[in-house]
């Protein structure tokens, strides 16, 4: 916002002196770049003093980790495998099987060569030469003190297999020599002599057998001695004795005598084998002792070599801790001696140059707040001084430019107070009211006035909220509408708009208002009084509904029992009477289609449908229907069709028939004599649709220019006496105007007075579509049914008598019921072909009975038997589960095709107890 303010004084020029300030030794400047320059240099030097540290301390402990710390891993290891190797010897020596043997071999094997490979890692820096040459020494001895090991295990497991097979063949030979009986045959022997010898001989022989598998058993070398002794006298009796026996019996001892000296003597006996196997051991045990003393050797040397390791680590830590606690007091020393010249020279800088600003600071603080605090003296002719002298400028620029602020702000506030129209300024920062013109106050609460609360003028908070959240996010505000508290405790409406704005140096925003409370309370009483229209309009429409139900249950009764008298047999006078009460109710129905088609109209809910149709279907099942009430008159009703029309369109066929049929009536009923022309044109086309004039030309009485005008207003015609002379309500062609406006089309007439009348329109029309389904155009006739069961429900006893006559007339059964409940109950209990059903039943309704016949699972055909017209009626009977929608009044043209439709539409299920029960698939409504 543009304040018309006076204008500003212009600032005194600079000093010659803060214009360029000087290059000298003495300026701010050079002695800032000095001290930092020094404070620079001091950071360098003790930066590169820690890097050298760091770097020394870096090369010390590279030195550990790559030379000390493997040779200290390496004895680790070493000490570990020769402790291991140590624990094999014995294990070694106590295998007992060839496979513990190989499989200790091999693993004593794998260390004796992982040894070797630690031996090899040492250091001769670390551990010294000789230690390493003595440790390979003992590893090889060790090593072959374990072969000379292994080898003697081997020989001893021989030995010990020997000895088992010895012993399994002595203990065979026991077997024999206590079996004498079967296995020597003494019994057999001729003398008793030879018996008793050859029995006192086993019984030696036995003997020898005990020595021997004692001497296998033993381990002590002077008892095996002795044994083998003791066996060879006994040998010595035993061949003695068999020396005296018959030779045949000599010859039966020979093979066991001949065993035994085989087990018993030789290299290969049981002695000779025995004594060889205690030597083994005797070795064995020897080994072991030379492996114990290698091991401890080992051993030792491991331990002196990690002693020698650990001794020299030691000497290099000490080593190490001295140069780090030397280089530790050198770095100590240079960085103190850089922080007490980087304090000289801050101090330097703080007295020098830090107070003189301080200094400036407080007096540019002070005269900020309106204190008129003096500017510091110059003191030394530099920068600062420089500064100082051009806040001093500064400073009696501002108080200039203050002074004239002040009056602009003065001068706008006259301006404002003297304003017609409500004006505030809020400032945002706190938003209350910094000014508020004379008008403001007149119209604003009592104790609205500068530094008030704005939100607080508002009557509701978040009606000030929003207002200066608009103001604060955009900028400005146009007509916002808000209602605000004004004198004596009374509220009013205000239009605001608002935009931001600089006031006495603080974010505001300017508020102007208007009074808009008479405005306001006429758009209540037009919002008021629309509900209102829209509440009567409701209550119309549910009126004509009810009507509507209410009149065609009892014109059914009527045109129904009209219908079944006609088939009746009559005299001409008789007949006469029922065909004027029949045409006196179908033009009530007349009357009553129309009321509630205007009614659809008028709550804009008539709807159109877009469905393939025959035009000259069409057209010719109109002319059929209206082929009657011109005879009777004796006119000429004639149709006109372009050749060149296409036979199929799209689009609400019955609506166009209405059309028609309204204008083919208005024809027939004022037309006297003479002839009525339904001409059919196409006048336009494009890109599939075509635009086509249906037009009703009659030779009747004509209508006058000035009636014209008011032949398309509802409850209108062309003068009062014509209501009188031929009927109607006006509503026909208020009716077509509207269905022909829904279909884009145009409406009109051309006539004169006693020179008949053309009406027409213009319609524009799809060409049909293979995706939309084609309905019947031309009038139904009474198709041929078979005999039908059908449940009627229906609470009306004139309406069911009706119903009854015109299906029984047609060979039809009937099974009446009074309301839903017993539908649903017939339904459980038979079976029927169709359902005719009532909507408006006292208890359960039709809706509700249809929809317990589907819950129960049956598919009969359910057609909806109603005075309800509406086509919403329809849809509420579709969305229950029926099938159809047939209006009252209704008569067998309309009614039978109905129930044809439903039937075609059924895929027929038989049963045996009901060769007629169907399922029905879904399809659109037979109305």
């Amino acid at each position: 916002m543009k304040l018309d303010l006076p204008q500003l004084p212009s600032p005194p020029p600079a000093p010659p002196s803060a214009a360029k300030p000087r290059a000298r030794l003495s300026s701010v400047s050079f002695r800032l770049l000095l001290g930092l320059a020094v404070i620079a240099g001091l950071t360098m030097v003790a930066s590169l003093i820690a890097i050298s540290s760091l770097e020394k301390f870096r090369a010390a402990f590279e030195e550990v980790s790559q030379q000390w710390l493997p040779n200290i891993v390496a004895v680790g290891r070493l000490s570990q495998q020769s402790e291991s190797i140590v624990a094999q010897a014995p294990q070694l020596a106590a295998a007992k099987t060839q496979l513990a043997r190989d499989t200790i071999r091999l693993r004593m094997a794998d260390q004796i060569s992982w040894l070797e490979d630690l031996i090899d890692k040492l250091d001769s820096g670390v551990v010294s030469p000789e230690q390493v040459e003595r440790l390979r020494g003992l590893k090889t001895g060790l090593a072959t003190n374990l072969e000379s090991l292994d080898g003697l295990v081997g020989h001893r497991i021989a030995n010990d297999t020997a000895r088992q097979q010895r012993i399994d063949r002595l203990i065979v030979l026991a077997g024999r020599l206590r079996d004498d009986d079967d296995s020597l045959r003494l019994a057999e022997m001729p003398a008793s002599a030879d018996r008793d010898g050859a029995r006192h001989w086993v019984v030696i022989a036995g003997n020898a057998t005990s020595l021997l598998l004692a001497a296998c058993a033993t381990d002590d070398g002077p008892t095996l001695d002795g044994l083998n002794a003791a066996f060879d006298r006994l040998m010595v009796q035993a061949d003695s004795l068999r020396a005296t026996l018959t030779p045949s019996t000599s010859a039966t001892l020979a093979p066991l005598a001949t065993e035994l000296s085989t087990l018993g003597r030789g290299e290969a006996g049981v002695f000779a084998t025995r004594q060889a196997g205690l030597s083994v051991e005797s070795n064995l045990r020897g080994a072991l002792d030379t492996n114990a003393i290698l091991s401890d050797r080992l051993v030792g040397a491991v331990l002196g070599s990690n002693a020698q390791v650990e001794q020299r680590i030691l000497s290099r830590v000490a080593k190490l801790d001295r140069n780090i606690d030397r280089q530790r007091r050198i770095l100590t020393i240079r960085l103190t001696i850089c922080a007490l010249i980087t304090i000289l020279v801050l101090v330097y800088i703080r007295r020098g140059v830090i107070r003189r600003l301080q200094a400036l600071e407080l007096c540019m603080s002070a005269r900020a707040a309106g204190v008129d605090w003096p500017v510091p003296p110059p003191g030394i002719d530099d920068e600062i001084a420089a500064m100082g002298r051009a806040l001093k400028v500064f400073v009696e620029t501002i108080a200039a430019r203050e002074d004239a602020l002040r009056a602009g702000e003065t001068r706008l506030r006259s301006i404002l107070d003297a304003s017609v129209f409500p004006i505030l300024i809020v400032r945002l920062s706190d938003l209350r009211i910094a000014f508020l013109n004379g008008t403001a106050q007149r119209l604003l609460a009592d104790e609205a006035g500068e530094g008030t609360l704005a939100s607080s003028l508002f009557l509701t908070p978040d009606g000030g909220d929003r207002c200066f959240d608009i103001l604060t996010l955009r900028g400005q505000l146009q007509d916002y509408e808000a209602e605000l508290w004004g004198r004596g405790g009374q509220s009013f409406w205000g239009l605001i708009s608002g935009i931001q704005m600089t006031y006495a140096g603080q974010i505001a925003v300017l508020l102007s208002f208007n009074d808009i409370t008479q405005r306001r309370n006429a758009e209540r009483s037009l919002t008021e009084a629309k509900l209102a229209a829209e509440a009567a309009a409701r209550a119309k429409s549910e009126f004509l509904a009810m009507m509507s139900h209410e009149i065609r249950t009892p014109m059914n009764g009527v045109l129904g029992m009209v219908q079944l008298l006609a088939d009746t047999e009559l005299t001409p006078q008789q007949r006469d009477f029922v065909q004027i009460m029949h045409q006196s109710g179908a033009a009530l129905l007349t009357i009553l289609n129309d009321i509630l088609d205007f009614s659809k109209m008028e709550a804009e809910r008539l709807e159109l449908e877009a469905v393939n149709f025959d035009l000259r279907g069409l057209i010719d099942g109109t002319m059929s229907l209206m082929a009657a009430r011109a005879e009777d008159k004796g006119l000429t009703l004639t149709a006109q069709i372009q050749p060149d029309l296409p036979d199929r369109l799209c689009g609400d066929a019955n609506r166009l028939r209405q059309v028609m049929l309204n204008f083919l009536s208005n024809a027939v009923k004022f037309t006297a004599e003479g002839r009525i022309l339904l001409d059919v044109t196409r006048i336009d086309a494009d890109a599939g649709r075509v635009r086509l004039r249906f037009s009703v030309s009659d030779s009747g009485i004509g209508i006058s220019a000035s009636a014209q005008r008011k032949l398309f207003t509802a409850f209108s015609q062309a003068d009062s006496s014509i209501s009188r002379r031929f009927g109607g309500t006006g509503l026909g062609l208020a009716i077509c105007s509207h269905l022909v406006r829904l279909m884009d089309g145009e409406i009109g007439v051309d006539s004169a007075a006693d020179q008949g009348a053309s009406f027409w329109c213009d319609i524009w029309l799809p060409l049909a579509t293979p995706q939309l389904e084609p309905i019947p155009t031309a009038a139904p006739a009474t198709p041929g049914l078979p005999p039908l069961a059908i449940l009627l429900a229906e609470d009306n006893v004139v309406n069911r008598k009706v119903a009854e006559a015109i299906l029984g007339k047609f060979g039809h059964r009937i099974t009446s019921v009074a309301d839903g409940e017993q539908a649903v109950e017939a339904m459980r209990q038979g079976h029927f072909d169709v359902v005719l059903m009532d909507v408006q039943m006292p208890g359960m309704d039709g809706l509700q009975a249809a929809r317990a016949i589907r819950a129960m699972g049956l598919h009969t055909p359910i057609i909806a038997l109603t005075a309800n017209a509406m086509r919403e009626d329809a849809e509420r009977c579709l969305q229950a589960g029926m099938n159809g929608h047939v209006s009252k009044p209704f008569t067998p043209d309309t009614l039978f095709p109905a129930i044809a439709r439903c039937l075609a539409n059924a895929e027929v299920d038989p049963t045996p107890d009901n060769p007629r029960r169907s399922n029905v698939r879904p399809h659109r409504y037979a109305t």
